[in-house]
């Protein structure tokens, strides 16, 4: 998100208090779901329960790259404390009673938070932007590239965390992530030189090369063939970095704008990856998918819930349609509270993008370019 050239500010501390926030407030949503589920007055913190929180965060943080340089602080707080009501118990319904397999967290993490922030973007309406502030520099692009360099490094460790089947499903999920994102990163940069016509564009490189690791996410630790995890992972990068080139501006015009190109990265990787794992559960075969004891969902022949490998297949399906559904009611009944009188808001869209209205900056200098004929006015910010 720090890719934005005046929007630097806002986007790592908004990004950090967001963070802070969704953390607090998931760890309580999972103690409350405990003392009703097992009718205790109090719960208990683990290991595991920071990892579900973790999740539920990176739903918000993709949320919040969707909106952020058009809202307020108070309008991404409300935001972000419905959206973690909604995402919780979007995950409880998808494990608990329709009981899909989703090792990455793919559907109701990033298809969830994308489609969500994309609904909240579509209600606050922020009309036509001419904002010279939507955008990079060269400096802002690299800075955000060291971010994108992070996450594809450490993104097997996020598909792997909840993987299932033991030792043998980490160590496929870790493999198979990193084939994911290496394929990704390769066919991105070959259609960003065709979209191009020539040239490479950093917002592609910075966004697309991750699509990988999102779009193999559901079924990262049950693939057995390294095959299937390029192919995914190239489709991903092919889909994405389309999307960032011809999508957005389809979003912008129709005023559901995406600052970061979430919704086309993570969303449609996400949504690539729920489709993936529906296909592979209905057609699972020893030589697709390793069918151990621990893993009850996806399974050859009957599963441990016993449906049919078929019935399965569906019932991913039907995860990403409650998913869809969910995100977009909740995202759109939270961009309508949120654009209520009582809520700060942006009225002006030069105020979009733009860190000098909320934050204190130091060392005001000023460096605009105006070209007026021949002539130029020359002033310089630092």
């Amino acid at each position: 998100m720090t890719f934005l050239k005046r929007h630097g500010y806002g986007s790592v501390g908004y990004n950090f208090l967001m963070v802070a926030v969704v953390f607090e407030w998931a760890i309580l949503m999972l103690g409350w779901i405990q003392m009703i589920k097992f009718k205790k007055a109090r719960f208990q913190i683990e290991i595991i329960d920071l990892l579900e929180v973790d999740y539920c965060t990176a739903a918000v943080l993709v949320s919040l790259g969707i909106v952020i340089g058009k809202a307020t602080i108070s309008q991404l707080l409300i935001m972000a404390i419905i959206e973690v009501l909604v995402q919780t118990f979007n995950k409880l319904i998808c494990q608990q009673f329709i009981m899909i397999h989703d090792a990455g967290n793919s559907i109701y993490v990033f298809f969830f938070g994308a489609v969500y922030g994309l609904a909240v973007s579509k209600v606050l309406n922020v009309g036509k932007i001419e904002n010279n502030n939507d955008g990079s520099s060269y400096n802002s692009n690299l800075f955000a590239m060291i971010g994108t360099l992070f996450l594809w490094l450490y993104w097997p460790s996020f598909n792997s965390a909840s993987a299932k089947g033991g030792e043998a499903g980490i160590t496929r999920a870790i493999i198979n992530t990193y084939l994911s994102l290496a394929a990704s990163c390769v066919t991105t940069f070959i259609i960003s030189v065709i979209v191009g016509k020539g040239k490479l564009k950093m917002t592609h490189i910075q966004n697309a090369t991750l699509a990988g690791g999102v779009a193999i996410g559901a079924v990262a630790d049950v693939l057995t063939r390294p095959v299937g995890s390029v192919i995914i992972g190239s489709f991903a990068g092919i889909v994405s970095t389309f999307g960032l080139k011809f999508l957005n501006p389809v979003l912008k015009k129709i005023r559901a704008h995406d600052t970061t190109g979430m919704f086309a990265v993570h969303g449609l990787s996400g949504l690539l990856s729920a489709i993936a794992g529906g296909i592979i559960a209905a057609v699972a075969t020893e030589d697709i998918i390793n069918p151990n004891d621990e893993n009850l969902v996806l399974s050859v022949g009957k599963t441990g819930l016993g449906r049919t490998s078929v019935q399965q297949g569906g019932f991913q399906i039907l995860a990403l349609v409650l998913t869809l559904g969910m995100s977009l009611a909740g995202g759109l009944f939270s961009g309508l509270l949120i654009k209520l009188p009582i809520f700060d808001k942006m009225e002006d869209t030069d105020d979009m993008f733009e860190d000098e209205h909320y934050w204190e900056i130091d060392e005001d200098l000023f460096f605009n370019i105006q070209k007026y004929g021949h002539k130029e006015n020359i002033s310089i910010r630092i």
